[in-house]
């Protein structure tokens, strides 16, 4: 089963600010990780910013916005290495709090985040857009590449998160969730939300009822399926699948006991019915992995459960096959609505 993507556990980011003069260091440690690059020309004379990119110590924003490049540290210091190091490294750098650093220090002005930037303060960014979203002050475009300049009037307080003003995170999630167009990605969306910033059903509802926007409809349509125990957006795509072709409600994340000491969890079931479905990511599972999967599938026939594995080409590619097999699944123990 796939899971939300995130930081692997026990590993943190450090910003490699030995690597800089100490003077820069000290100024960048006093901006929240970012520089200018007249403030690094200062230091270092006119080709200073280009020396230091090209040796990795620092990534060019946009014009005259620069930050210090991350490393991945284990609870040690070392640098592990290995898959979830590699993780760390793909993830959007530098972080939000520190492009918003930056885009206030070049655009002179404090900024409040907005779109998938808020929403990656927030925690349940799904899109690992590395722009900084901002809500615009002045009626005109942004001349920075990086920095996307957004023309709305939040309907709630906007809250301080980490030193860095955002709009309200559910504002954030429908907001988001109204551009998505496809009732699975809005699914998905609202799901994160619910479950890394804490917003509920009625938080959606308070702020859609607000909105005039485009899109808003849909969203109002889908958000009473929002689930906070979805644990990866294909949990949630899967789950707009059963909605959409009128099966029962299945429920995220169900525990089936398989024996002493054996406890598993499936990502859909129907639990009365003992039918479950499983949402399998890009990753292939060898050894160990591979061998737990088949044990709990093994078992959970065993317990009389029906359980079929799902993957993203099915939802997207083969969806009337998959509703098919589902359904039969359910019509097999007698589930209303199942044969639609």
């Amino acid at each position: 089963m796939a899971r939300w993507n995130g930081r692997p556990a026990g590993l943190t980011i450090h910003v490699m600010l030995d690597r800089l003069p100490p003077d820069l260091a000290a100024l960048a440690a006093s901006q929240s990780g970012a520089l200018l690059g007249s403030q690094i020309t200062a230091a270092l004379a006119p080709r200073g910013p280009q020396r230091l990119v090209a040796g990795g110590v620092v990534k060019k924003l946009w014009h005259n916005g620069y930050a210090p490049v991350p490393v991945p540290r284990s609870m040690d210091g070392r640098d592990p290495g290995g898959p979830d190091t590699d993780a760390i490294r793909r993830l959007p750098w530098p972080d939000p709090h520190v492009r918003l650093a930056a885009a206030a220090l070049t655009l002179r002005y404090p900024v409040i985040a907005c779109s998938n930037t808020a929403a990656q303060v927030h925690g349940f960014d799904l899109t690992g857009d590395e722009r900084t979203h901002v809500l615009a002050v002045q009626d005109f475009a942004s001349h920075l590449d990086g920095v996307v300049k957004h023309r709305i009037h939040p309907v709630r307080p906007t809250p301080v998160i980490a030193g860095c003003r955002v709009t309200d995170a559910a504002e954030t999630a429908v907001r988001i969730a109204a551009r998505a167009r496809r009732p699975e990605h809005i699914l998905a969306g609202l799901d994160a939300a619910m479950r890394f910033a804490g917003v509920d059903v009625d938080d959606f509802r308070a702020v859609a009822d607000d909105l005039r926007i485009r899109g808003i409809r849909l969203v109002r349509e889908v958000l009473p399926y929002a689930d906070h125990r979805a644990e990866s957006p294909g949990e949630s795509w899967l789950r707009w699948v059963c909605v959409e072709a009128g099966f029962p409600p299945p429920t995220p994340q169900v525990w089936v006991t398989a024996g002493p000491g054996r406890q598993y969890r499936v990502d859909l079931g129907w639990d009365g019915l003992k039918v479950a479905c499983e949402y399998d990511g890009v990753e292939f599972h060898t050894g160990a992995a591979l061998t737990r999967d088949r044990r709990k599938y093994n078992d959970l026939r065993d317990l009389g459960w029906l359980a079929h594995g799902v993957t993203s080409s099915m939802i997207w590619d083969h969806r009337p096959t998959l509703v098919r097999q589902v359904g039969a699944m359910l019509s097999i123990r007698g589930a209303e609505s199942a044969s639609r």
